[in-house]
């Protein structure tokens, strides 16, 4: 995801399903009467952090949206933002030392959310590492990914095709560290718990992405793809197609048309996980 116009142009299911998981989770967490700033890892192009996380919070909560896109924070920055949020700043949430970055100086945080993010970062040990640091006593950790996707399975498949491997030899990068774990829910309770945390969620369940037409897909499709930015112009479409035509064939995407009105709607599959967690108040 490194396009920001395309990722805001196109990411209308993925922020749907977004709210939908927050709304799940909401309940179980708790807000003092003063909230502490939030921190958003992983904002993108901000859109998610103005039309979902915002309506969301308590009055008065100011955020901190970060990335590690330098692209998507001045774009959320410039066209996304709003007052609720005090800074965007840039930031690796493998940073091996988080205490040296402006996010850290913003802190202690309440909150931090990382929505769609951990599945993209490799080492999420050192990720639960430093978001545990960030948070103050007593503060919670709101996460929400991809725990198995057939979609890191095409990118396998794409990486041994001779006319793509040239562009996706690091392709082992860009794959969940969850993709083949048996217990995934399991797995990151683990780590949440080895890192200090107290889980109060984690679970992994099916989830679905709605798309409303071909070109709705190929555009969100496109947008999430971590090699697309890599493809020679004039090679982007095929690229996409070969990309398309194998996630049918692994059924990560499946389509239905009413017959009546002739409407196609395309279901995007995968494993979803989400946690929450809080950092003891001692």
């Amino acid at each position: 995801m490194e396009d920001p116009q395309l990722f805001s142009e196109y990411g209308g299911a993925y922020r749907r399903l977004a709210a939908q998981l927050l709304d799940e989770v909401w309940p179980s967490l708790s807000w003092p009467d003063a909230p502490q700033p939030v921190l958003e890892v992983g904002c993108g192009p901000g859109i998610l952090t103005r039309e979902v996380l915002v309506p969301r919070l308590p009055p008065s909560t100011v955020i901190v949206a970060s990335d590690v896109n330098p692209a998507m924070v001045k774009h959320a920055k410039e066209q996304n933002a709003v007052p609720a949020v005090k800074a965007y700043e840039v930031l690796d949430v493998m940073d091996a030392d988080v205490t040296k970055t402006a996010v850290w100086q913003h802190g202690p945080y309440g909150k931090v959310f990382g929505v769609m993010v951990l599945h993209w970062v490799p080492d999420n040990r050192r990720a639960l590492h430093n978001i545990y640091k960030l948070l103050a006593p007593g503060g919670e950790a709101v996460f929400t990914l991809k725990a198995y996707c057939t979609m890191f399975d095409v990118y396998r498949y794409m990486a041994k095709n001779s006319r793509w491997s040239k562009y996706m030899k690091d392709f082992d990068k860009y794959i969940t560290p969850y993709q083949n774990s048996k217990d995934p829910a399991c797995d990151l309770r683990n780590m949440l718990i080895e890192e200090g945390f107290e889980p109060v969620i984690v679970k992994a369940e099916p989830r679905t992405y709605v798309f409303h037409s071909d070109s709705e897909t190929r555009g969100a499709v496109k947008s999430v793809n971590a090699f697309v930015s890599r493809i020679p112009d004039d090679e982007k479409e095929s690229y996409i197609d070969d990309f398309l035509e194998d996630c049918y064939k692994v059924k990560m995407l499946t389509k239905e048309k009413d017959e009546k009105s002739g409407q196609i709607t395309v279901f995007y599959h995968y494993i979803s996980m989400v946690a929450v967690a809080r950092k003891p108040q001692h």
